[in-house]
């Protein structure tokens, strides 16, 4: 009986560690993905304010 309970909680553990990681690479993925895309947004902002603040500068007063 005691080998039994043993490999049992054994297997919850495996299952809540398995949940649990697979949760924690899905949370990182999207964390990565909102840093990517955080970081082509400011890229493509200093492009484009780059080329507003060059010689065609539409007058914004």
């Amino acid at each position: 009986m005691g080998g039994k309970l043993k490999s049992i909680f054994f297997f919850s553990k495996t299952k809540m560690y398995e949940s649990n990681r697979w949760k924690l690479e899905m949370d990182f993925k999207k964390f990565a993905l909102h840093r990517h895309f955080e970081f082509v947004f400011s890229i493509r902002k200093a492009v484009i304010s780059e080329n507003f603040s060059g010689k065609h500068e539409p007058d914004k007063n």
